[in-house]
């Protein structure tokens, strides 16, 4: 749980920054008019902006002060904000994903990504499923109403202007009807999709290239690593990517923060799949692999095995 604890401030429009390159949506001129057309001051709401780094960073309320701006001329000027301080850049994200956006509700894939920026558990499991069906980020995430999705961890997918179908989480009232064991955490996190397979390959250029599977078991190692808050999980899935090609699936399965870890910490637990196409995987090259991951993660990252 975060821990929200703000003042008001007043600060000059100038010296307030909109992290739109981590996850906040850009700005949508359209939306500024009709706000500055309807604007009154006196039930305005004040911009909610974190303070960290030396910096102040808006993280709800942009549309609202390019408005302020608007009607000023273009012209910088004095804004009441909310103040938050001691928030993290994940911290942020996730309290911006949290917005109902009344004047700009966010779509589907500005929730999502800001979700992935700050860590969250179900938003990772929900990139980490994309990715193990062959399609990423670089595909657009639209907000549709599907009826037997969670409507806020499901999306459409969209290719260019080309529709692919939904994809995302059970949602919970089908979940229910499964009867499954509270016990069984894991069985509770059901994540399916639906692609029109014809307009997926019209987005792919050049011949498709096969990749036969492993006759081989996985070998399977569990790695709960303690890093400063401000690391994202896909810097450490890149890291532990690179460090060996017996490297496959890499699953997020917790996060962890507490005082016992320090101030400015967090912990992060993963699955790692570790096989060889043409061998099994011996115990000493897990064990090699392994040393070389956490031995790449403390040299790039300042990371520690917990």
């Amino acid at each position: 749980m975060i821990k929200l604890v703000h003042h008001e401030m007043v600060i000059n429009s100038k010296f307030l920054e909109v992290p739109r390159s981590y996850y906040q949506r850009n700005l949508n001129a359209n939306r500024v008019k009709r706000i500055a057309a309807e604007f009154d001051e006196r039930i305005a709401n004040a911009p909610k902006v974190s303070y960290r780094d030396g910096h102040y960073y808006v993280f709800d309320g942009q549309h609202t002060i390019a408005a302020r701006k608007l009607l000023n001329n273009n012209c910088d000027l004095n804004i009441v904000c909310k103040v938050y301080s001691g928030l993290t850049e994940q911290q942020e994200a996730l309290l911006f994903a949290q917005q109902t956006g009344v004047s700009a509700p966010l779509t589907a894939g500005a929730k999502m990504r800001a979700k992935i920026r700050g860590g969250d558990p179900e938003a990772i499991a929900f990139l980490n499923a994309t990715n193990r069906a062959g399609f990423g980020l670089s595909f657009d995430y639209k907000r549709e109403t599907t009826p037997w999705l969670h409507p806020g961890i499901s999306a459409a997918v969209y290719c260019g202007d080309k529709r692919l179908g939904v994809f995302g989480k059970l949602s919970n009232e089908i979940n229910g009807e499964l009867e499954i064991a509270k016990d069984q955490k894991d069985n509770q996190n059901i994540y399916l999709g639906e692609l029109d397979y014809e307009a997926l390959m019209s987005c792919v250029d050049g011949e498709l290239r096969y990749q036969p599977l492993s006759p081989y078991a996985a070998v399977k190692r569990d790695l709960a690593l303690v890093c400063d808050e401000k690391t994202t999980c896909g810097e450490i899935e890149e890291t532990i990517k690179k460090a060996s090609p017996l490297v496959g699936e890499i699953k997020l399965f917790d996060i962890y923060r507490g005082a016992n870890l320090g101030e400015g910490k967090k912990s992060m637990a993963f699955t790692l799949s570790l096989s060889d196409p043409k061998k099994e995987v011996s115990a000493e090259e897990v064990e090699r692999v392994v040393k070389k991951i956490l031995g790449n993660l403390k040299f790039k990252l300042g990371i520690e095995i917990r």
